[in-house]
């Protein structure tokens, strides 16, 4: 795991990255959490092939505060702006305040959902499921 940082023109962003190679796979934090609850996910997803990048939101974590606007779009902003600074082209995406798995595609500064191949979905959400088993039988991670 590597912690990185990018700065925007409005403040400096951190993020992790679990892996080196495989298909990109951005995790996002509720708000008021860390990109920090990724820590068992993101060498797993890194196992299974994929390269795992966590987050901290502005004015979380170790990103800069304070910034002038928290609101959805400047965040969804740093999402986009986060995926042109560590890889070209369409990533995965976990939010964790939703459970959800889906994927973002880079366009003209606008994400939408897209299925990018039902095997990299099946993979991620199987890392998830395995998981949760373990944590669910009380199994140190």
């Amino acid at each position: 795991m590597r912690t990185c940082f990018f700065q925007l023109s409005s403040g400096r962003l951190a993020y992790s990255i679990y892996g080196t190679s495989g298909q990109p796979v951005v995790m996002l934090p509720g708000m008021g959490a860390l990109r920090s609850e990724y820590r068992f996910l993101g060498p797993r997803l890194d196992k299974a092939g994929f390269r795992a990048i966590a987050l901290d939101l502005r004015g979380h974590g170790d990103s800069s505060v304070p910034w002038t606007r928290y609101d959805v779009p400047s965040v969804g902003g740093d999402i986009l702006h986060l995926v042109d600074h560590v890889h070209e082209g369409p990533v995965h995406q976990h939010r964790g305040t939703s459970g959800i798995t889906r994927t973002i595609v880079r366009g003209t500064h606008s994400a939408s959902s897209a299925n990018l191949g039902k095997e990299s979905f099946r993979a991620i959400e199987t890392t998830i499921r395995a998981i949760r088993e373990e944590v669910d039988n009380g199994d140190q991670i």
